[in-house]
């Protein structure tokens, strides 16, 4: 398995984690989007760590793929808590166009179900 490929499934071992953790709390939908959030913010932690002492890093699509699946906030926050990927304009501009293309989706199905 590669690095990348070793990292998704990080990604997703860590999100369940989360997820099983809030899933005690709240409804699974809500539990699912908390630990999809905290698992981002999590990884922007982990790969601020391993910067600074020259480790594998996680790669630009794994912490992309978060945004990608509800945990914008999540990566947000981790990247200002962390001040991590925050002088990178590639990948901010690309974090912010899966943000906003995130945010008109969700809007659309909101608007959606309403009028059904």
């Amino acid at each position: 398995m590669t690095h990348a490929g070793s990292t998704g499934l990080g990604a997703v071992i860590v999100t369940a984690i989360c997820t099983g953790g809030f899933a005690f709390l709240m409804s699974f939908w809500w539990a699912l989007l908390a630990g999809v959030n905290a698992a981002a913010f999590l990884f922007y932690g982990f790969d601020k760590h391993r910067a600074k002492r020259k480790g594998w890093r996680t790669p630009e699509s794994v912490l992309l793929a978060f945004a990608v699946f509800c945990a914008a906030p999540g990566s947000f926050v981790g990247q200002r808590v962390f001040n991590h990927k925050t002088s990178k304009s590639s990948f901010r501009r690309a974090f912010w166009i899966l943000t906003i293309l995130q945010a008109a989706a969700i809007v659309a199905l909101v608007a959606y179900f309403r009028s059904n």
